[in-house]
C-alpha cells in the first residue's frame, strides 16, 4: 500500500521557507541574516504560490540549509555576545574592561566565500562592473558617520591598483564623460568590464540610504577586487601591491598620477617573466607597424627627391616615386595625407592582427602636457594607458624638446604660444579613443566649438548615425577629401565667431540709437511742455 505524505512534504511548501522561520533555525538576528544573504550571495524568492501568506518574504529551503553550514555564523554569534559583554561593562564604568575587550574583538575574513562563489577567474572578472562601481564610489566620499576614513582610503587605494593594472597593459578602450561620471571599459583578458568613476567634486551624502546594506555590499566586493587585482598583476608579472613611488604627486596639484617607467616593449614595469609571456602584454609596435612607418617615411624620402631634382631623374624613376606618393597622399594633398597618417595609418583591415595592438598604443610617442585648469588625474591615466606620456611642470613644458600636444581648457592660451606644439582641449583625447585614431585637432584648438561627444556605448545598428560619426568613419577609411571639408568647416567656424562679434557690435550699435532716440524725443516732449508754459503764462498776463 502506498504510503500517506503528511501535510506540507511536497510542492511550494516544502520548497521554500519564510524568513522569521529561517531566523529561527539558524538562530541570528535580521541584521546578521541580511548580512550573511548579502555575502553569500543568497536572495528572496517569489513563489507562485504562497502557502502562508503574501505579506511574508520567501527563501528557499535549500539555501536555508546551504547557509547552516557557514563557518561566518558562529563567528556572527561570537560578536554578539563580545558586544554584550561591552555593553555591560560600559554599564558598570570600567574602562578598563572595555578598552580590553575591544582590542579582542572577534575578526573574520572573507576568501573562502570569494573563491566559492567565483570558482574560476573569468567568473570573477564578469562579476567584476559592480565591484568597480562601488568601490570608486565610496573613494570619493566623505568619511562621514559610519563611512570611515581607513574604508575610504583603502577603497582608493584599490582603484588606483586596478587603474594602474589597466595603464600597464594598455587594456583601455572605451572613455564617456556623462554628468553622474566618466565611464570606462576595458578588455581584460578578453572580457569587457565597464565601471563608472564620479568626478572629483566635493560630495554630500544623502540621508535616505540604507548604509548598512551598501557597506555590506562594498566588505565582499573590496576582498573580490583584491583577489582580481592580485592575479592580473602576477599575470604580468608585476609585484603587488605596486610601490608607493608609483603614484606620485603633481607639482602644484594635489592629485596623484601613475608612474609607468619607459621600457623597450612598453610603457609600464615588466620583468623577466613578462617578456617571456608577451601574450598577456602589449608592445608598442610590431613588425607590421614598424614596416607601415619605414613605408612612410620611404613615401616622403621619394617625394621630396621628386620635387627637387625630378627634371634630372628618368621618367620611370619618377613614377615609381609618385605610386607610394599616390597611394599615401591621394589627390595630392599634403595635410589630407597628413591626417591619415595620424589618424592611425588609415584603413581598418579586419584582416590585420596588429589593429588592436596599434589602438592600445594610439598616443605611443606623443608628449602631453596638462594644464592645471584640465582633469589632471584623469588625463593621465587614460593617456598613459594608449601608451603616451604625461607633463604636469609648465615652467619645463615651455621649451621641452619633444612636446606634441598641450591640453588647455582656457578659451585662449595665456603666455606665448608654440608653434610646434598642438593646443587641444582634453574632449579631443577622450573622442581620438573611442575612435580608434588621433582625430584633427583644428576641431578641438582652445575656443572653438567643440563637436559633439557621441557615446561610444551605442551601436550604429540602431539606424541612426550622427553626422560626426560617419566624419569619423572617413578618416579612418583614408578618405584623402577630408581636409577640404576640415578646412571649410575650420573656417566655418571663424566666419561664426566674426558673425557673432558682429552681431554683438550691431546690437549694441542698435541699442546706442535707441537710446538716443529716446533722449531725442524726450527732448521734444520738454519742449512741446515748455512752450505751451509759455503761452499759459503770456495770456494770464494779458
Amino acid at each position: 500500500m502506498k504510503q500517506r505524505l503528511s501535510k506540507k512534504a511536497k510542492g511550494n511548501a516544502a520548497n521554500y521557507i519564510t524568513r522569521g522561520k529561517a531566523l529561527k533555525r539558524l538562530q541570528l538576528s535580521l541584521p546578521d541574516f541580511r548580512r550573511i544573504c548579502i555575502l553569500k550571495g543568497i536572495y528572496p524568492r517569489d513563489p507562485k504560490k504562497k502557502s502562508e501568506g503574501t505579506l511574508k518574504t520567501y527563501y528557499l529551503a535549500k539555501d536555508i540549509q546551504f547557509l547552516s553550514h557557514e563557518p561566518l555564523l558562529n563567528t556572527f554569534r561570537d560578536i554578539r555576545a563580545h558586544r554584550k559583554k561591552i555593553a555591560r561593562a560600559k554599564a558598570r564604568n570600567e574602562l578598563g574592561l572595555v578598552k580590553q575587550l575591544n582590542k579582542t574583538m572577534p575578526t573574520y575574513t572573507l576568501d573562502h566565500i570569494v573563491r566559492e562563489r567565483y570558482p574560476s577567474f573569468r567568473d570573477a572578472l564578469k562579476d567584476l562592473d559592480d565591484a568597480l562601481n562601488m568601490v570608486h564610489l565610496f573613494a570619493c566620499l566623505p568619511a562621514v558617520g559610519r563611512i570611515t576614513a581607513k574604508r575610504v582610503q583603502n577603497c582608493a587605494n584599490l582603484a588606483k591598483q586596478f587603474q594602474y593594472y589597466v595603464a600597464c597593459s594598455h587594456s583601455l578602450k572605451k572613455v564617456f564623460v556623462s554628468i553622474k561620471g566618466i565611464y570606462y571599459q576595458a578588455d581584460i583578458l578578453g572580457e569587457k568590464v565597464t565601471w563608472l568613476d564620479p568626478h572629483k567634486f566635493s560630495q554630500k551624502p544623502p540621508g535616505d540610504v540604507d548604509y548598512k546594506i551598501m557597506l555590506t555590499f562594498l566588505e565582499f566586493y573590496e576582498c573580490l577586487l583584491k583577489f582580481v587585482n592580485i592575479k592580473l598583476y602576477l599575470s604580468m608579472g608585476m609585484a603587488y601591491p605596486p610601490p608607493s613611488s608609483v603614484f606620485e604627486t603633481a607639482k602644484g596639484t594635489a592629485v596623484q598620477l601613475l608612474s609607468l617607467s619607459a621600457t623597450p616593449t612598453g610603457v609600464g614595469l615588466t620583468s623577466k617573466k613578462h617578456d617571456d609571456n608577451k601574450q598577456h602584454a602589449s608592445k608598442p609596435g610590431g613588425n607590421v607597424s614598424s614596416e607601415k612607418v619605414a613605408a612612410a617615411l620611404s613615401a616622403v624620402t621619394k617625394h621630396v627627391q621628386e620635387k627637387e631634382g625630378g627634371e634630372d631623374e628618368d621618367e620611370e624613376e619618377n613614377e615609381n616615386a609618385e605610386a607610394p606618393s599616390k597611394k599615401q597622399k591621394g589627390d595630392g594633398n599634403g595635410d589630407a595625407s597628413a591626417i591619415v597618417a595620424d589618424a592611425g595609418d588609415g584603413e581598418d583591415d579586419d584582416d590585420d592582427p596588429d589593429d588592436s595592438t596599434n589602438q592600445k598604443m594610439l598616443f605611443f610617442g606623443c608628449k602631453f602636457f596638462l594644464g592645471r585648469e584640465t582633469p589632471v588625474q584623469v588625463l593621465d591615466f587614460v593617456i598613459k594607458s594608449l601608451g603616451g606620456e604625461v607633463v604636469t611642470d609648465e615652467e619645463k613644458s615651455r621649451n621641452m624638446p619633444g612636446l606634441t600636444y598641450w591640453v588647455i581648457d582656457r578659451p585662449k592660451v595665456l603666455g606665448q604660444a608654440r608653434f610646434d606644439v598642438d593646443y587641444i582641449q582634453p574632449q579631443w583625447v577622450f573622442d581620438s579613443i573611442n575612435a580608434g585614431v588621433r582625430l584633427p585637432v583644428s576641431f578641438y584648438s582652445p575656443g572653438a566649438i567643440l563637436p559633439p561627444h557621441l557615446s561610444p556605448f551605442v551601436s550604429d545598428e540602431e539606424g541612426y548615425k550622427p553626422a560626426f560619426q560617419e566624419y569619423i568613419d572617413r578618416i579612418k577609411q583614408g578618405d584623402p577629401t577630408i581636409m577640404a571639408e576640415n578646412a571649410y568647416y575650420q573656417a566655418q567656424n571663424m566666419h561664426h565667431g566674426e558673425d557673432g562679434g558682429r552681431k554683438q557690435g550691431n546690437e549694441e550699435e542698435d541699442d546706442e540709437e535707441e537710446e538716443d532716440d529716446d533722449d531725442d524725443g524726450d527732448e521734444k516732449e520738454s519742449d512741446v511742455e515748455q512752450s505751451e508754459d509759455e503761452k499759459e503764462s503770456i495770456e494770464e498776463n494779458e
